[in-house]
């Protein structure tokens, strides 16, 4: 190998002393010797003659720290330790980078939270149109939800006729033609309708009839209801007489309107058993005498 001069440059040769071209002396470096193989190995630098080498570490342990590598240790202040069963953190090996998220794609932005709407603090919101808290539902009774058609309204809050108070009264009763067999009741309806005239013609024409039976009763009930009309009639009528004679129309009123109620009640029954509804008289429907 080519030796060149350090100041100069030149080229020299491997055995010259001195450089041709600016005359510096060249020193020579003698070239390492490799330990002689199996004999005495010369002692490390630092280490007196006669003196045992340090013992070096054991196989597959790492060597004791340097000065530059040993921690400050504050006199009295003991070194911090991992509790058992977790391990120390260690950096990732060189080569290795950290995890770190994924930038976004070109032209999408990450993703942050939509800002509060002005003068409200961060949080729930209410739905458009509700303010903040709990709204009762408007006054006037149950609202349908929007949308829903057929839904439950409310009667109307003025104060019904009298004409509707009145048909309401002889219409409006317990209706229980859904707990009798269809076939009873189109079977029997006419004994069912005669049953207002004398009560125990069902029993003679269908004894076994569970709508003969009911409207048996009910016939029962009407009858009962116009004897006793009669008798407060009577009583009333007798005790007006006898009062004056001149109190005559009296007695008249009370009895036209014992008749305009057992008529109206006739007619209704009548109607209800003829027609295949087993509905209850006004008032007096209610009772049970005959079971069916």
């Amino acid at each position: 190998m080519a030796k060149f001069c350090k100041n100069c440059g030149a080229q020299l040769d491997e055995s010259a002393g001195f450089c041709p071209g600016c005359g510096a002396v060249i020193e020579v470096q003698p070239a390492p010797q490799a330990p002689p193989q199996g004999g005495f190995a010369p002692p490390p630098p630092g280490h007196a003659p006669g003196q045992a080498p340090p013992p070096g570490p054991a196989p597959g342990q790492a060597p004791p720290p340097g000065p530059a590598q040993q921690q400050y240790q504050a006199p009295g202040q003991q070194q911090y330790a991992p509790p058992p069963g977790q391990q120390q953190y260690a950096p990732p090996p060189p080569g290795q980078q950290q995890y770190a998220p994924p930038p976004p794609a070109p032209g999408q932005q990450q993703y942050a939270p939509p800002p509060p709407p002005p003068g409200q603090q961060g949080g729930y919101a209410p739905p458009p149109g509700q303010q903040g808290g709990y709204a009762p539902p408007p006054q006037g009774g149950y609202a349908p939800p929007p949308g829903q058609q057929g839904a439950y309204a409310p009667p109307p809050s003025g104060d019904q006729g009298f004409i509707d108070k009145v048909k309401n009264f002889f219409t409006n009763t317990p209706d229980e033609t859904a707990y009798i067999d269809p076939a009873d009741i189109a079977a029997n309806k006419t004994w069912g309708g005669l049953a207002y005239i004398l009560f125990f013609l069902p029993f003679i024409g269908c004894p076994q009839s569970r709508y003969g039976r009911y409207h048996a009763n009910q016939g029962l009930i009407l009858l009962i209801l116009w004897v006793i009309l009669a008798v407060i009639g009577n009583i009333i009528s007798f005790i007006f007489l006898g009062v004056s004679w001149r109190l005559y129309f009296i007695p008249y009123i009370i009895w036209a309107l014992i008749w305009i109620i057992n008529v109206a009640f006739f007619v209704i029954g009548l109607i209800n058993g003829l027609t295949g509804k087993a509905k209850e008289l006004p008032l007096i429907g209610k009772f049970r005498i005959i079971k069916y």
